[in-house]
């Protein structure tokens, strides 16, 4: 094997390595919003919580969705598939809006209705770690 058909089978080796590496490490992040929400629903069960946890919830669940902006601006140099560039931006948008959801019924004092959206939120998670494991 010539030196140059070494260095393409290498590099299209790191490509795949890079690309595992990319889906682990989204699957991973929406993994830990999940289990923050988790937390919180185990703690303050699904429809009592307070104020002050869901408070907490919002600041860990904005911390989570920054990193996800990170990993979406980091992923450009492996995913270059237009479609799928698109919909991991869409589905981003969606946590924000949810969590703006959340932050306005937290502030509107709606609890309940703060507990819903939160359980879609736990929803919408799942989904994203399927697509992303399945369709990356």
């Amino acid at each position: 094997m010539s030196l140059s058909k070494i260095s393409i089978w290498r590099g299209e080796m790191d490509m795949q390595k890079s690309i595992k590496s990319l889906k682990r490490n989204g699957i991973l992040l929406l993994a830990y919003d999940l289990l923050v929400l988790c937390i919180v629903f185990v703690k303050n069960g699904m429809i009592n919580m307070s104020a002050e946890a869901v408070t907490s919830l919002i600041v860990s669940i904005g911390f989570g969705i920054f990193i996800n902006l990170l990993w979406i601006v980091d992923s450009k140099t492996w995913i270059t598939d237009y479609g799928k560039r698109k919909c991991i931006w869409s589905y981003w948008c969606g946590e924000i809006v949810l969590l703006l959801l959340v932050v306005a019924l937290e502030n509107m004092n709606q609890l309940v209705a703060t507990s819903a959206i939160l359980g879609m939120m736990a929803v919408y998670l799942i989904i994203g770690i399927w697509w992303v494991s399945r369709k990356l």
